[in-house]
């Protein structure tokens, strides 16, 4: 493995700031738990794993008691559909008012990746799920898309416990579940087993992790974040 740096940015006349992209490159598979276990997280540029380092967020999966689904709502798909991920995706993100900023994970799939379906209760296809298998031990949640055609069956979340759940059957010892950056990001930190990475360790303090969210999203200007 090596560790890559990109000098993208900076301010030393009004603000002392860089911005200082870090990327991990020529890991190898016997690398995973230990890149994982050290705040590293993977995504996909330009149809390769790429990986970064973030504030991870992880679960315990020992420390959960969550349920699965029942069969019939939902289904692990080895040869997912694009066009159906795809529209799914774009409602979610009209939904949601966000930005399309993970498109490449919509159209690129690797071979360690899953695909978890949901269906409503007429078998329609509603919801996914990208799963990264990365060992035996330890994969990651990475996007998930919802229709929101009925915001009754409350998919977001429940979804998450479901995965969760079946992780832990398929003998998973950590769900990483992603970046926590932003208040959008402080419900994680209610998931059972939630531990989350400083840059030094893994923490379980709901408290400080909830106020970093709180802080990310009052951020507005570089003055500001030059401040912290």
């Amino acid at each position: 493995m090596k560790i890559v740096f990109n000098h993208k940015f900076g301010q030393q006349e009004q603000n002392d700031i860089q911005y200082t992209p870090v990327k991990a490159v020529d890991v190898s598979k016997h690398e995973y738990d230990e890149m994982l276990d050290s705040g590293w997280l993977g995504h996909i540029i330009d149809g390769e794993l790429e990986w970064y380092q973030s504030r991870s967020v992880r679960c315990c999966l020992d420390d959960t008691t969550y349920t699965q689904y029942p069969t019939e709502r939902y289904k692990v798909a080895q040869t997912p559909t694009l066009v159906d991920l795809e529209h799914i995706y774009t409602s979610y993100c009209f939904h949601k008012g966000f930005d399309d900023l993970y498109q490449r994970e919509v159209v690129n799939w690797l071979s360690n990746d899953i695909c978890m379906e949901y269906y409503n209760l007429k078998s329609e296809l509603v919801a996914w799920s990208k799963l990264r298998s990365y060992t035996p031990t330890s994969l990651e949640t990475v996007i998930f898309a919802w229709d929101y055609r009925d915001p009754k069956l409350q998919i977001g979340i429940n979804s998450l416990k479901h995965e969760l759940s079946w992780a832990k059957a398929a003998g998973y010892k950590y769900a990483y579940i992603g970046p926590g950056y932003e208040e959008g990001c402080i419900y994680k930190s209610k998931l059972e087993g939630f531990e989350w990475w400083t840059g030094s360790a893994w923490s379980s303090d709901i408290d400080e992790y909830v106020s970093l969210c709180k802080r990310d999203s009052s951020i507005s200007d570089i003055s500001a974040l030059a401040r912290l």
